[in-house]
């Protein structure tokens, strides 16, 4: 999370989306949000794939972040979708950013034994805000030193950077305002890598070859720095085309990277490996000379854009299509405003017209079927209405400055139909065509972006429309700073990397972290001459203001990192790790405190804060070792001793590095599993793979004959695993949804050892309702799933929906650790309206042992005769509540 904050004050989104990628849950949550504020168009396939995987409840935040970007994609000029929440001071009135002038990019470009490439050539192209690709005015050559130089003019980081040598592997950088700010600091160094290429043929249903099919490319390539997305579409001139014989190749791919492939042909339906793969994988590797591709028979859609008058629509318009698992298309109108689709797979589409920056009408929905003649759509340009929209903070009734707002049909449409931020009198306008809308305004809630919502009708006469929403502003945490003699001192508090400033009197105000209102987080308080310090974990529940923090002088701890043999190991460098409250360890990337690794292993960690218990970790793949450090005295000097790194899962020095693990994983039906990383681990180190079209994986790098988990998630299953010993290379995992046994079952008794908001009640007891089962509640990660159950609690409860939802034992801490105290606290701060319940027995709990848990929390629906009908993922929860509701 700290990491995550830096990135975005640094505006550096290459390392948010690795980050996006890698993180954990919450710091994922986190980074969409940056993105959806910074990103560009590099952000979406990723911000898609983590959208479609979403397992939370509430509003799905890779969703929102994905919307944010595109909405700022076709705006000119560039505007930021999210500015912080804030109150109207004379501070927040400050001069927009200047847009950087031309500046002179310069840098080298090598090859991988590190040698200068002369002759490359240095092109971009640059989004247009009808998500046209036009190439870059300025191009170059690199000389005989591998150097060039290259003016870029008022990049706006919608720009990409190509590196072009027929010799190599295309090289490309996504996010050319990023590039230039780093400039001054150093060169561009740029690498090309040894080419491969991607090919296969494209068949019709009766094998025959399929001629002028558009073969378009996501390809995916991880760098040191990161994941670098290059994008092969129509709408950059950059796809390909199959030939008279249904081949094609898209060459000079970087080795080792990843593709996702779309496939369209007019009157044959689209083809794309992201439909129904959730991850954030790709599963084409670059070098596979064997696709196959099959389109089946499918429609297209036509038409026109026009005004209300007849006449149309001429200026450069572009047409996006959305389906529930198909990533968007794009489609270019002509002159007159005409357009036509590629084939499209036969089913509802929701078709979006875009053109001078901003969204021409209403969403359309669309059937497309297999007619001859295609599916015909004229998108009609209706005059807009203004509607002006106030927001105001709930507590003070004061106007906030800088709320993003923005209108959505209110008939589930995600694309934003207008938006736009608040001024300094908390007023936004928005222009909308005759419809209905959905107003929201982005506040705070439970620890997070929350989105507040009024709904506001707009018919062709109507005038002077005014809409007020009530939002609550983001807490601030209020406190000072003083000695051990209680005198004031000037210095700055860090909360999960926001780093502030205290006054002359050592008082500070710091916005509210993200996380749920259990989580801790770890923070940092320091004096100004950096002698003075303190350490401490915060939560929600604790006070918010009048916090006091005594600095203490600041301590150092000193050991060895030593082999089982006694040997120094100066090439380990160890970290220093945080006890919580709750008895686990929180390691973070951001810490005061300075390392120096000496001869023989020595090691000496100097200005530790003082305050919360510490242990020296150290580690390398196939060992770890720990030595408790506790808690410290401020001005101490501790010796930790010998870090002694030991053999896990029996590894010891003379352990075989060889092992490998091959197979394929398939589903309930045999059909293999495409785009998902498999992975095992010894202590922290990870080996992983993801999928192919053929569900195929290699983990390499393993200790010959020992026997590990391999697993994998994948939504709507749960976590999936199997214990393996190396070498296996015919590993078959096949995996089944949760609860599989049970579907179609009656469902088993629930175990509770106790119920907080109701009197007891039995499933029996609740025949002739639909119920709604969470299993696997953990009071920490609530907050998000508790907003969507509510809501369909308030609206479906009156028509036979019951929910209950079943907390995990107290002896679960992974998470944190939680009282009954806690829960019960939590259901005054945050009331529950539905049923809430505790788990019965130790370990992950007998209810949860019952209904075979994979991922938590799990989602179970019982049907009004008591027989478990589906554990449903998150997308499909509120169709299936409908759909039983109805029987």
């Amino acid at each position: 999370m700290e990491l995550a904050r830096s990135l975005f004050e640094e505006r550096d989104q290459r390392r948010l989306l690795t980050l996006l990628r890698t993180g954990q849950e919450e710091t994922r949550i986190a980074v969409a949000e940056y993105l959806g504020t910074i990103g560009d168009e590099s952000a979406l396939p990723a911000l898609q794939a983590l959208a479609e995987s979403w397992q939370g409840t509430g509003e799905n935040p890779f969703q929102k972040s994905m919307e944010a970007v595109k909405s700022r994609l076709v705006e000119e000029p560039e505007v930021e979708a999210m500015p912080p929440i804030s109150k109207v001071t004379e501070s927040n009135l400050a001069a927009p950013e200047k847009v950087l002038a031309q500046m002179i990019l310069k840098g080298v470009v090598r090859d991988e034994a590190g040698s200068p490439v002369e002759a490359v050539r240095v092109w971009g192209q640059s989004f247009s805000a009808n998500l046209r690709l036009v190439p870059l005015a300025q191009e170059t050559l690199t000389d005989g030193q591998g150097r060039f130089s290259l003016a870029v003019s008022e990049p706006v980081g919608r720009e990409i950077l190509y590196f072009d040598h027929p010799d190599y592997a295309m090289a490309w950088v996504n996010n050319l305002k990023t590039l230039v700010a780093a400039v001054p600091q150093k060169d561009l160094d740029m690498t090309l890598h040894s080419p491969v290429s991607v090919a296969g043929v494209v068949k019709d249903l009766e094998g025959l070859p399929i001629h002028d099919a558009a073969i378009e490319a996501t390809v995916e390539f991880m760098t040191d720095q990161g994941s670098t997305i290059l994008f092969l579409f129509l709408i950059n001139g950059m796809a390909d085309y199959t030939d008279s014989q249904g081949a094609f190749e898209i060459g000079r791919l970087p080795e080792q990277s990843r593709l996702h492939l779309k496939v369209s042909c007019k009157t044959y339906g689209l083809y794309s490996t992201q439909r129904g793969y959730h991850a954030s994988q790709y599963p084409i590797l670059a070098g596979d000379q064997t696709l196959e591709i099959v389109l089946e028979p499918g429609g297209f859609i036509h038409g026109q854009i026009i005004y209300e008058d007849g006449g149309a629509y001429t200026d450069p318009a572009v047409i996006m299509l959305e389906t529930d698992d198909v990533q968007e298309s794009f489609f270019h109108t002509d002159e007159e405003g005409r357009f036509t689709t590629t084939g499209l797979v036969p089913g509802a589409y929701r078709l979006h017209a875009m053109g001078s920056g901003k969204l021409l009408s209403m969403p359309l929905d669309v059937q497309v079927d297999l007619h001859a003649d295609g599916t015909e759509a004229i998108v009609l340009i209706r005059q807009s209405r203004s509607v002006q929209v106030r927001i105001i903070e709930e507590t003070t009734q004061g106007p906030l400055l800088g709320i993003y707002v923005y209108a959505t049909s209110s008939d589930g449409a995600g694309q934003a139909i207008a938006s736009g931020s608040t001024d300094v009198k908390g007023l936004c306008e928005l222009n909308l065509p005759p419809g209905q809308y959905v107003i929201q305004a982005q506040g705070w809630q439970a620890g997070r972006i929350h989105h507040f919502t009024q709904e506001v009708t707009v018919l062709s006469d109507s005038k002077d429309l005014s809409v007020e929403i009530q939002v609550s502003g983001r807490p601030v945490i209020r406190g000072w700073l003083i000695d051990r003699d209680g005198l004031e001192v000037q210095g700055s508090v860090q909360i999960m990397g926001d780093t502030h400033a205290t006054d002359a009197k050592g008082g500070f105000a710091i916005p509210e972290p993200f996380g749920g209102p259990m989580m801790d987080h770890l923070c940092y308080a320091l004096d100004q001459t950096g002698k003075l310090g303190v350490s401490f974990f915060w939560k929600k529940s604790a006070q918010t203001d009048d916090l006091i923090l005594v600095l203490e002088p600041l301590a150092t701890v000193t050991g060895r990192v030593v082999d089982s043999a006694g040997n120094g190991l100066s090439n380990i460098k160890p970290e220093l790790w945080s006890r919580t409250p709750s008895g686990g360890w929180q390691n973070r990337s951001m810490n005061p405190w300075k390392l120096t690794v000496g001869q023989d292993g020595i090691f000496v960690f100097a200005n530790i804060p003082v305050g919360i218990p510490l242990d020296v970790h150290a580690e390398k793949p196939g060992f770890q070792g720990n030595a408790e450090v506790g808690d410290l005295i401020g001005g101490q000097t501790l010796d930790a001793g010998d870090v002694i790194l030991r053999g896990l899962s029996g590894v010891d020095e003379t352990t075989d590095w060889t092992g490998l693990i091959k197979g394929r994983v398939i589903d309930e039906e045999g059909k293999p599993v495409a785009g998902y990383e498999v992975n095992t681990s010894i202590g922290t180190t990870q080996y992983k793979d993801t999928t192919d079209r053929k569900g195929r994986f290699t983990l390499k790098g393993l200790p010959l004959g020992k026997r590990m988990r391999v697993g994998l998630y994948v939504p709507g299953y749960g976590h999936c695993s199997q214990n393996v010993t190396p070498d296996e290379i015919n590993l078959e995992m096949q995996i089944f949804p949760q609860g599989w046994d049970l579907l179609g079952k009656e469902a088993p008794p629930l175990q509770v050892s106790r119920w907080f908001n109701r009197d007891s009640v039995t499933l029996t007891q609740l025949e002739g309702q639909v119920v709604l089962l969470q299993i696997g509640v953990l009071l920490p990660n609530y907050s998000q799933d508790m907003l969507l159950l509510k809501r369909l609690f308030d609206q479906y409860s009156g028509e036979g929906l019951e929910i209950i939802a079943v907390h995990q034992p107290l002896s679960v801490t992974w998470a944190g650790k939680v009282t009954e105290s806690d829960i019960e606290q939590y259901l005054v701060d945050q009331p529950v309206p539905y049923t809430f319940c505790l788990d019965k027995g130790r370990s992950n709990g007998e209810t949860y042992r019952q209904y075979d848990v994979k991922a938590t929390p799990a989602l179970y629906l019982i049907d009004k005769r008591g027989n478990v009908r589906i554990s449903p993922t998150r997308d499909g929860l509120e169709a299936w509540i409908k759909q039983l509701l109805a029987e």
